[in-house]
């Protein structure tokens, strides 16, 4: 199997939301609370392919979160 790269990134103060790709979900979540997304397990991402996980708070004000990603890879 080849090694490959994982790049994470991570932005503050974005002034606009992302204008193309495909949205798989929107969530609203209360404040102070835990959401688990199982969403059967799976988001499958070709090889160069990317996610972006985007956050914004519905006022101007600015919000504190923790987010989680696990993956796995198996040779193809």
């Amino acid at each position: 199997m080849e090694n490959e790269n994982i790049l994470l990134s991570f932005a503050q103060h974005v002034k606009h939301s992302p204008s193309s790709g495909i949205s798989l979900f929107n969530r609203i979540v209360e404040a102070n609370s835990t959401v688990v997304g199982n969403y059967y397990g799976k988001i499958v991402i070709p090889s160069g392919g990317s996610l972006i996980v985007y956050l914004h708070s519905p006022g101007s004000q600015h919000i504190k979160t923790d987010v989680a990603l696990g993956w796995w890879e198996e040779p193809l």
